[in-house]
């Protein structure tokens, strides 16, 4: 798609606006419209894995920790071995 730089009367919005409309293609693909299976497929994916973390309540795109029943994101997974490493490390000190 190649877009003027002015139309006749030097109106640039209306230039870009007349060459998308009649543009139907994106990248040298033909769009087009998705199709009910594709939506399903698309609303499955979106519902079926909410990765909430328990600690922050970040929602987040890679797959949660799970130690016990509580899923963690990354960090607050970090947070909480260093916290256990310290508690192990205070109770030998301890003794």
């Amino acid at each position: 798609m190649s877009f003027p730089h002015t139309t006749d009367n030097g109106d640039l919005a209306a230039a870009l606006a007349d060459a998308i409309a009649g543009s139907n293609t994106t990248a040298g693909r033909v769009t087009r419209r998705p199709s009910g299976r594709r939506l399903a497929a698309a609303d499955r994916r979106a519902t079926a894995a909410q990765r909430v973390c328990a600690d922050c309540g970040a929602q987040c795109q890679q797959g949660l920790a799970v130690h016990g029943q509580r899923p963690r994101c990354v960090a607050c997974n970090h947070i909480a071995l260093l916290v256990a490493e310290q508690i192990k490390l205070a109770n030998v000190a301890r003794c």
